[in-house]
């Protein structure tokens, strides 16, 4: 299951929905997966595929966008998130799950110092005094790298860069020791360096700390740096899941295999054009049958448009699941003709 054998979260068939003008948008459709503790699990899949919605519902935020959960359990640490009331899951975020959102410019309040905003967090939830609370906040600033963190502490986010701020949004989530990070495209709007000192430090921090991550993606280089597990999602489901290097060496449904192939390749041929999944992904507002990713699917067969395939182990793999009919031949000669192989997460081709 992962780096410890303590399940720390156990989400089971989650439903939740949104209103629209065109019906009940279904964002997150019957999905089920465990994390330990200490683990990181990548959730990937390109917008709309339910990732953000999967993450609000476990932070009991959904309500907050206008959506709801419908059924299902969501079991952090033995309790289950969706029958807490208001103030049990205020008392819980921040101090034992934290989220690290996609701008820290629009998650940071711009008229309140660093400072302010680090120590208000750390004595909300430590109940700690006002200069113990400012030292601990110096301690954060100097654990995620942030230089001269003393005199930082009095400058606003606009006097910060985007890498510093990222930073800073880092140290807030682990102020108080979380045993969950929830990182929503936390790296997105970075450069690549600085992306890259970003994961590392993410990567350094959780370990040292025993904080489980669930990082939510569409950047497969993401994936790659940081994750153990990964669960691919479509259509608000997730279609496979497995550990890093299955998923990059040996995908077994072919949306992985297009999300792979659309990555830009240095150990291979030079093409002219990224390979794209050609077609449009479903209306989540309209009732669908059988497979949703079948309309985009180079295995479709007949029976994918009447039955829906179950998340079932593949052949050979008790801890590798993905939801097609098509057979285990065919999965890997579609991965294998898919841009002449695929790009392990160490930079080398897989096999398949």
């Amino acid at each position: 299951m992962g780096p410890d054998d303590t399940t720390l979260l156990d989400v089971r068939d989650l439903h939740a929905v949104y209103p629209s003008a065109k019906g009940t948008v279904r964002a997150v459709d019957d999905i089920s997966f465990t994390m330990a503790a200490g683990e990181v699990l990548a959730i990937v899949g390109e917008s709309g595929s339910g990732k953000s919605a999967t993450a609000l519902a476990i932070m009991g935020l959904m309500h907050r966008t206008s959506g709801r959960v419908v059924s299902g359990e969501v079991l952090f640490d033995s309790r289950d998130m969706l029958r807490l009331t208001e103030g049990e899951l205020r008392a819980i975020r921040g101090s034992e799950i934290s989220m690290i959102f996609q701008n820290p410019m629009t998650a940071l309040n711009p008229v309140l110092s660093i400072g302010h905003q680090l120590t208000e967090v750390v004595r909300a939830h430590l109940r700690i005094g006002r200069t113990e609370a400012w030292e601990r906040a110096v301690e954060l600033l100097r654990m995620v790298e942030i230089p001269d963190p003393r005199s930082r502490l009095a400058a606003y986010p606009h006097q910060l860069s985007g890498g510093l701020r990222q930073r800073v949004m880092i140290a807030m989530a682990l102020s108080c020791e979380p045993k969950l990070l929830i990182a929503d495209e936390a790296t997105t709007a970075l450069d690549v360096t600085t992306q890259s000192q970003i994961l590392k430090l993410l990567r350094r921090v959780t370990a040292e700390t025993r904080t489980a991550v669930i990082v939510i993606t569409h950047n497969m280089g993401v994936v790659a740096s940081i994750a153990d597990r990964v669960a691919v999602m479509y259509a608000g489901r997730i279609v496979e899941l497995a550990d890093v290097r299955s998923i990059f060496h040996d995908p077994r449904h072919p949306y992985t295999v297009g999300l792979l192939g659309s990555i830009p390749r240095i150990d291979g041929p030079r093409l002219d054009d990224l390979v794209a999944i050609e077609g449009r992904p479903p209306s989540l507002s309209e009732p669908s049958r059988g497979c949703p990713f079948r309309p985009r699917c180079p295995l479709a067969m007949d029976m994918c448009a009447d039955r829906e395939p179950l998340l079932e182990p593949v052949q050979g793999a008790s801890a590798h699941l993905a939801s097609c009919w098509a057979s285990a031949t065919d999965q890997q000669a579609h991965a294998t003709r898919s841009r002449g192989g695929l790009a392990g997460p160490d930079g080398r081709q897989g096999e398949s």
